[in-house]
């Protein structure tokens, strides 16, 4: 069975994560050192409009409810899903 193997290679990756760290925690208002886009699409400026924003919150069914993008100091654009 392979069962032990795999949870000590999955107990090794996340020791070698631990250690090294990792480059995903980003200050506010920071874009990340990057150079992908959207296919045909052009780089914001920093502090331009939109911001795409999450709020954390599932469904009954464990479906993601609430993503949005900022237009605005006030005001966000959320698309309504028909169900």
């Amino acid at each position: 069975m392979n069962s032990p193997k795999i949870l000590v290679v999955a107990i090794v990756l996340f020791l070698i994560n631990s250690i090294l760290g990792n480059d995903c925690e980003l200050k506010c208002g920071r874009r990340p050192d990057s150079q992908q886009r959207i296919m045909g699409g052009d780089i914001s400026d920093e502090a331009k409009w939109p911001w795409v924003f999450e709020l954390k919150g599932w469904n009954s069914c464990g479906e993601q409810f609430c993503t949005a993008q900022l237009i605005g100091k006030l005001f966000f654009l959320k698309r309504i899903r028909n169900s």
